[in-house]
């Protein structure tokens, strides 16, 4: 099942996304169509969340670092052109 929607084909990163605001907006953002990088610290339950968008037929990839460190937000925006090949949308 695809999903679609008002997204279709955008590619977005959801920063605190394994729990809570984040993560409604990231299954939010993938049943609107969106590729979303789920972006957790690492003891954040990120994988769960990645798993359960991708069961419902989202696209959906982890990442799990601190996006407030210059580097592992650089890393976390390389992997959206990387898995999408483009960066559309950031909440963060």
């Amino acid at each position: 099942m695809t999903m679609a929607g008002r997204l279709n084909g955008k590619s977005s990163i959801v920063t605190g996304a394994a729990t809570g605001i984040g993560e409604a907006i990231a299954h939010k953002f993938a049943r609107e169509g969106a590729k979303v990088i789920v972006a957790g610290l690492p003891a954040d339950p990120v994988e769960d969340v990645v798993h359960a968008i991708r069961a419902r037929g989202g696209v959906a990839e982890p990442f799990l670092g601190d996006v407030a460190d210059e580097v592992d937000a650089q890393a976390c925006i390389a992997l959206a052109i990387d898995a999408f090949g483009r960066l559309d949308i950031l909440i963060n």
